[in-house]
């Protein structure tokens, strides 16, 4: 029960300061989202490949990628186009003129970032492999799209 009042009132005094989040707030955060996925995912891929020995932690990068994946859609829902002074590499805003797409890409990607969890889960490097090789291509398909690379 004390945890739950914390929670209750942590939440509180927080909800207040993230309304007032401004554009720059909002570009930051979606970097850090989709960096924490990128970096889970190489992780596991340079571990798959060998350069890294770090196997037994398999399990909790492919539960942390699916976790981001699944959350990195709602870092998008703020429409940062031209606002703010925070680079960003979103193309204009593309991404929220074609919503239905980008978040089309968006839930595969999670549900793709959901079989690499189960894989490592299991400990099966074939099927770790070929769900990271999926969830590489989706992120590299929508870049392709969506992404300005200045």
């Amino acid at each position: 029960m004390r945890k739950f009042m914390a929670a209750l009132i942590g939440c509180c005094v927080l909800l207040p300061t993230l309304a007032q989040a401004g554009p720059n707030d909002e570009i930051k955060y979606r970097k850090a989202m989709i960096g924490g996925m990128a970096r889970n995912a190489m992780s596991i891929g340079s571990i798959m490949k060998g350069d890294l020995d770090h196997k037994t932690e398999l399990k909790g990068l492919g539960e942390a990628l699916a976790i981001s994946a699944r959350l990195s859609k709602d870092a998008f829902r703020v429409n940062t186009a031209g606002k703010g002074s925070e680079r960003t590499t979103v193309k204009g805003d593309l991404i929220w003129k074609q919503w239905p797409d980008f978040s089309k890409r968006m839930d595969k990607l999670a549900l793709d970032a959901n079989a690499v969890a189960l894989a490592t889960s299991k400990n099966d490097m074939a099927a770790t492999g070929d769900a990271l090789k999926t969830v590489f291509s989706n992120c590299k398909g929508c870049h392709e799209t969506y992404r300005d690379e200045k």
